[in-house]
């Protein structure tokens, strides 16, 4: 294609009349392929930039992984490391991991997750070991072990306002089939994400034995479930239930969306279990999606026998006490151009699984790590080959001109 560019070029600078089109041609396309997706862009609604925040606050140097409310590459617009992506050409090495350790449905040109749960709840094991500290998700509690709902959230089609100081309330006289209450969710009405003030949700399994959670309508999600969290768990003790919906503060436009169930309408209320390893619980509640964290997320780099103590400065710099030799792990991806300075010397980087690892004496070191391309070398052939095309573009056309004229 570079060639074929080249000598069109050459082609329509030799005559003067086109030098003028091809080199407004040349600014403008660009210009008009940036221009035009600006201008189909939304000019109203609101962005949602918290769970963005939220993410870059406290994600570090660990990594996050979507279930599909994010775009994917979305993340790294941002600078937040994640485990899903959309790129070709995809190494080997990773797409074989991620096919056969992390979702043996993905394929070779992408890692999106976007299954139901209980095709990925199988799987989650797996990811607290590359570092993963999150997990956003579009509904928090379809990743608890057990959920119970009164009605159908799809069936929940009939919108009861509740106002400031009014509240709903009933009894769920159902075996739940467990025997705590982490969680709960509504299916409310926000109009657009308008609605304001304090939602309050309380579980009783008998008077003396409630737990009770607060939400905020303004990070309450329009016509899909908003999630509460109970902590600690509500323990039913097998004790018939009762549930109470106060609204605390606010007075503008909400609904809470009900079903028939028994013959009388009931709440589009979700009861569900505590999440259970390797989830740790709800992080971050949001309009867009909610992040679960996970209990136990391996540090960005540490050591196989854990000998040394590592202190990390940056992705590619750290520093190492060792009281005895060890091997220091680095959860970024084994490949071919990453190289290694320990105390200012080059060390051999091995491979352990998808990850880089590098031996360490017993002592103190020092370890920059700096990446070089494989094939630097003919990455310069080429580019010095197009410089000199683009020379002889710009500089022989010129001269044929002041010949005509008979100029020396």
């Amino acid at each position: 294609m570079a060639v074929i560019l080249t000598l069109a070029v050459l082609a329509g600078l030799n005559r003067p009349a086109r030098r003028s089109a091809i080199i407004a041609g040349a600014l403008c396309l660009p210009v008009c392929n940036f221009v035009l997706p600006q201008l189909s862009g939304l000019s109203k609604g609101h962005l949602d930039t918290g769970l963005i925040g939220f993410l870059k606050q406290t994600t570090g140097l660990q990594r996050m992984a979507s279930t599909g409310p994010f775009g994917l590459n979305f993340p790294d617009r941002y600078g937040i490391a994640s485990v899903n992506y959309n790129a070709l050409p995809a190494p080997a090495l990773w797409t074989s991991f991620a096919h056969e350790v992390l979702d043996p449905r993905a394929d070779l040109n992408s890692f999106d997750m976007s299954g139901p749960p209980r095709d990925i709840l199988p799987h989650l094991a797996a990811f607290p070991s590359l570092g993963v500290k999150y997990l956003v998700v579009g509904d928090a509690l379809a990743f608890a072990p057990h959920s119970f709902a009164m009605v159908p959230e799809a069936a929940a089609t009939t919108a009861n306002p509740l106002r400031q100081g009014q509240d709903m309330s009933g009894e769920i006289d159902d075996d739940l089939g467990f025997g705590e209450i982490g969680e709960a969710s509504l299916k409310l009405g926000t109009y657009s994400d308008t609605a304001r003030g304090v939602l309050t949700l309380r579980i009783c399994a008998g008077a003396d034995n409630c737990r009770q959670s607060d939400v905020s309508l303004a990070n309450a999600k329009d016509n899909t479930p908003t999630l509460f969290v109970f902590d600690p768990p509500l323990i039913t003790h097998g004790r018939a239930l009762t549930y109470d919906i106060l609204r605390r503060a606010g007075d503008n436009a909400f609904v809470v969306w009900t079903g028939r169930r028994g013959g009388q309408d009931v709440p589009a209320l979700r009861l569900a279990a505590p999440w259970q390893p390797p989830l740790k619980g709800l992080a971050y509640q949001g309009i867009t999606a909610d992040v679960l964290e996970f209990a136990a997320p391996a540090r960005y780099a540490g050591t196989l026998a854990g000998q040394c103590k590592i202190e990390i400065e940056t992705r590619r710099a750290m520093r190492a006490d060792c009281a005895r030799p060890d091997t220091l792990i680095r959860r970024e991806m084994y490949a071919s151009g990453w190289h290694v300075l320990v105390d200012g010397k080059p060390a051999a980087i091995g491979q352990l699984a998808v990850f880089q690892t590098v031996g360490l004496a017993a002592g103190q070191h020092v370890i920059r790590f700096y990446y070089k391309p494989p094939h630097i070398g003919l990455a310069c052939l080429v580019a010095g080959f197009g410089l000199l095309l683009w020379g002889a573009a710009c500089f022989w056309p010129l001269r044929r001109p002041a010949a005509r004229l008979g100029r020396p």
